[in-house]
């Protein structure tokens, strides 16, 4: 089956342009807060609407391996090829195109820091990372280099169940189903667009021993208690380049 062919769950078609990058996630965790829009607005750029589930905003971790990581035409670069990441991101919304904004995102190959700082824009941070398996459970931990106060995250989890893609309409796929995110230059608005297949999700049980990645965000909540999780074991993504689509607004 070749995934760039299955469209049929995405809420708008795929990029007709070449991709530029394909990588695959694998033991991938999702840890889920609500929040209040109102608290979220002075953080995101004007020019994008904060995209809401039934009048709640929300903010999400997601940590996972990258494996057989290449850019298009290229063969893989060995100190990209597999490392660990965490992203801190919040749901956005602009025009027909519901996607991400990226609050920050700690990976362990310095090579893929500096190439989305430097190409991408977007907000990544050279981080140490360890991940651990003993039978079913999974031990990950994350200690950004830069600021490590800041960045800190340590979990251990486990999958309960069978995968399954999410329903249309339900709080797992809209959190999930996310198919661009955006970022800013100067004044301009850019997305970049991703492709893949349904999340296939399973329950999951899992502690947050530690977690520091979400001081920056206003309001309180337990960082440590997430109010939804799901795990999926792999997922192949490819990820088009970036293109201006308006104004900013800061």
């Amino acid at each position: 089956m070749n995934v760039l062919d299955v469209t049929s769950h995405r809420p708008y078609p795929k990029p007709s342009g070449p991709w530029l990058m394909t990588q695959t996630w694998s033991r991938v965790f999702f840890a889920h807060w609500p929040m209040q829009k109102e608290l979220l607005r002075p953080l995101i750029p004007k020019g994008l609407q904060i995209d809401t589930y039934e009048g709640e905003a929300y903010i999400s971790i997601v940590l996972f391996r990258v494996q057989d990581a290449r850019v298009r035409l290229f063969p893989p670069i060995p100190t990209t090829k597999e490392y660990s990441q965490v992203n801190v991101r919040t749901y956005v919304r602009h025009k027909d195109k519901c996607g991400i904004w990226l609050f920050s995102a700690d990976a362990s190959s310095l090579l893929s820091v500096l190439g989305a700082r430097g190409f991408a824009h977007l907000p990544y941070f050279a981080a140490k990372s360890s991940v651990g398996v003993r039978g079913r459970e999974i031990f990950f931990r994350s200690q950004r280099l830069e600021n490590p106060h800041e960045g800190s995250l340590r979990v251990s989890y486990h999958s309960e169940g069978k995968p399954k893609a999410a329903e249309r309409g339900t709080l797992e796929d809209w959190l999930t189903a996310r198919f661009c995110l955006f970022t800013t230059v100067g004044t301009r608005l850019l997305r970049g667009d991703i492709h893949h297949l349904p999340w296939p999700l399973e329950p999951v049980e899992a502690n947050i021993h530690e977690n520091s990645l979400l001081d920056l965000l206003p309001g309180s909540f337990d960082s440590n208690r997430p109010f939804r999780t799901h795990y999926a074991d792999r997922l192949k993504t490819y990820v088009w380049g970036l293109s201006t689509v308006g104004d900013a607004g800061r």
